[in-house]
């Protein structure tokens, strides 16, 4: 029975693993697009 619960635990980690995985490629991208914006909006009003 313990056996069963280590095992159980072990999938929810990988997927849990995985799921966070996910979050930091969809976090990058969005900075990303945060980033290249803020240089385009600064660059087309500032003028050094």
């Amino acid at each position: 029975m313990g056996r069963s619960v280590f095992y159980g635990t072990g999938c929810l980690l990988e997927e849990l693993r995985a799921d966070i995985v996910d979050l930091k490629e969809m976090y990058r991208e969005q900075i990303n697009l945060l980033v290249n914006q803020i240089q385009k909006a600064s660059s087309s009003t500032v003028t050094i």
